[in-house]
């Protein structure tokens, strides 16, 4: 985190880590990048389905689906009856295991844009990590692993529903330095994505600051307080929620 006790009058710089489907120009990091206090940069995760560390791609980058996708091939090559034989047994093996296949999916793209955003963090160096849905799952990841010890908020973060679809056992505990800094959880209570009440649990655990905005779905865009709570958790301050 930088260094500068003159905390109210100069810029704060913010890494921010997108959502699934969130740009350059989407509300949340436009709302910030507005305020004359904040300065963001916002990593191309690139996480989308068709994007390069999308779910589509990493299915591609599976083992266990490429060698089921070669075997495919393969077998029309065989001799019939042979061939529909084996392509029978293999669809049946590809319904038996597609859990493990999607697992491994966000396995993968968890853990590209995870290094992403490690990278962006070491070459940023911010003041405060903002980290949406998909990008608040990423934040926790940092934090969890040492690498962020820095203030942080976390906007409706996936952090517990990610690891699960990746098929990781993990509590809703993140383990994270004494000298850890203030972490703000930002949750919309009409959230058609993430369970509120699930939220709540997860910062109370974690020993994070809740805050519950009514009226507002996982996508957050009417929360137009987000600047003055980065600003608040990047001095100190406590929130007036």
């Amino acid at each position: 985190m930088a260094d500068d006790s003159d905390t109210e009058s100069r810029i704060i710089r913010v890494l921010y880590l997108h959502g699934f489907e969130e740009h350059d120009e989407s509300p949340k990091p436009t709302l910030l990048r507005s305020h004359e206090k904040i300065e963001i940069y916002m990593p191309p995760l690139d996480v989308y389905f068709d994007k390069k560390n999308g779910l589509i791609a990493s299915l591609f980058r599976s083992k266990k689906f490429l060698s089921v996708l070669v075997s495919a091939v393969v077998t029309r090559f065989l001799p019939s009856p042979l061939s529909n034989i084996s392509l029978i047994a293999l669809l049946g093996c590809v319904y038996f295991y597609r859990q493990s296949f999607v697992q491994e999916a966000f396995r993968i793209s968890l853990e590209r844009t995870l290094r992403v955003a490690t990278t962006a963090l070491r070459r940023y160096n911010p003041d405060v990590v903002v980290g949406f849905s998909w990008g608040g799952s990423l934040a926790c990841n940092l934090i969890e692993s040492n690498k962020w010890k820095g203030p942080t908020v976390l906007l409706a973060p996936a952090y517990y529903k990610l690891n699960q679809y990746a098929g990781y056992s993990t509590g809703r505990k993140i383990q994270y330095a004494e000298s850890m800094e203030e972490v703000v959880v930002v949750q919309g209570l009409k959230d058609q994505l993430i369970d509120p009440n699930q939220q709540e649990e997860f910062s109370k655990t974690n020993g994070f600051k809740y805050i519950p905005v009514e009226n507002e779905i996982h996508n957050l865009w009417g929360f137009s307080d987000l600047p003055n709570v980065v600003l608040n958790v990047s001095r100190g301050v406590q929130s007036k929620y």
